[in-house]
């Protein structure tokens, strides 16, 4: 946008300084004819570039704009014979200078409106870390951050089940239902939904210290498990299918960078951290919980969750022994 203004000006200079030179040589009324020659000329350059410069951003707005340069032109160059010729050829410019700075910013609206809406639509398939990288110039490919974070796995209960009963169109419609109910839950809590897999959710919480995300985790893990019972109820009433999950959550350092080529990639979270989450959520099955969060993640939050500690609990693949504990109750975090 700056580099088209500094173009607008630096023509609008350059056609006052021809018309300078135009007015101090003029000698004869014969000379009129090549003057409306340059004057014209200066209307073709503008149209022109009005044209090459908004059509990025609106063809039609381009073309109309076009049009009007050309319009105003003949108007002005037929009031040449009624007013003072210099005076109507600096009409002429200074008009010229309006409309294209006029259709420049009528561009950048439809431009800014455009780009909105796109990336309203890339919200719904990509983490907010990605949205936020969309107008740097370097490939977010290149980039990635060792963090401290809490993540969350959440995975619906004999899913399996569930979709040999229903066909693909209304598992489907099952699981969307399913989403939409829990994930207003995770965005109230400041939580990114990092990764649709199936019937699960991979979900990562950030913040300024540890104990700020793993509290937000936890209390959206509560609203969580609360909104799915209520959604168990409704499908229960309709007749469908009721809907159980369970919850695993770990605190500690994670990579957040893309994975895969050049060509296709996906924005995720790495590491032993997600890992552990994912063994912890899996141990729901061996104990009949709901709710279960690592010794990492109990240290920041224990003020706020009434819990019941499992000691040596083997996570499948992990070969130490760790301590889970069982969510009952979480208070809100003042």
């Amino acid at each position: 946008m700056k580099k088209n203004i500094l173009l607008v000006l630096t023509i609008f200079i350059i056609s006052l300084i021809l018309l300078n030179l135009i007015n101090s040589t003029m000698l004869s009324e014969s000379e009129n004819f090549w003057i409306n020659n340059v004057a014209f000329s200066l209307t073709i350059v503008y149209a022109l570039l009005t044209f090459f410069i908004i059509r990025k951003y609106s063809k039609s707005i381009a073309f109309f704009s076009m049009l009007l340069l050309v319009f105003i032109y003949t108007i002005f160059a037929w009031s040449i014979k009624l007013n003072s010729p210099e005076f109507s050829r600096l009409a002429i410019i200074l008009t010229q200078t309006a409309i294209i700075a006029f259709a420049m910013t009528c561009g950048t609206v439809v431009k800014t409106k455009t780009e909105n809406k796109i990336k309203n639509e890339v919200a719904k398939y990509v983490t907010e870390q990605v949205l936020d990288n969309l107008d740097d110039q370097n490939s977010i490919t290149a980039r990635g951050t060792r963090e401290n974070l809490t993540v969350m796995f959440i995975d619906i209960r004999d899913f399996t089940t569930i979709s040999e009963k229903y066909s693909a169109e209304e598992v489907t419609g099952i699981l969307n239902n399913y989403f939409q109910e829990i994930i207003p839950a995770v965005k109230k809590h400041k939580g990114i939904i990092n990764k649709f897999m199936g019937d699960a959710l991979l979900i990562i919480f950030k913040g300024q210290t540890p104990e700020e995300h793993a509290k937000n985790a936890v209390l959206a893990g509560k609203d969580i498990l609360r909104r799915i019972k209520n959604f168990r109820h409704i499908q229960e009433y309709e007749g469908k299918e009721k809907i159980s999950a369970g919850i695993g959550i770990n605190t500690g350092e994670a990579f957040i960078g893309c994975l895969g080529t050049e060509d296709r990639c996906e924005y995720t979270v790495i590491g032993d951290t997600v890992n552990i989450a994912s063994r912890t959520e899996s141990a729901n099955k061996m104990y009949k919980t709901d709710f279960l969060i690592t010794e990492n993640t109990y240290a920041y939050v224990k003020e706020i969750a009434d819990v019941i500690k499992i000691s040596d609990v083997q996570l499948r693949g992990k070969r130490e022994k760790v301590n889970v504990y069982e969510v009952l109750h979480v208070a809100e975090n003042n």
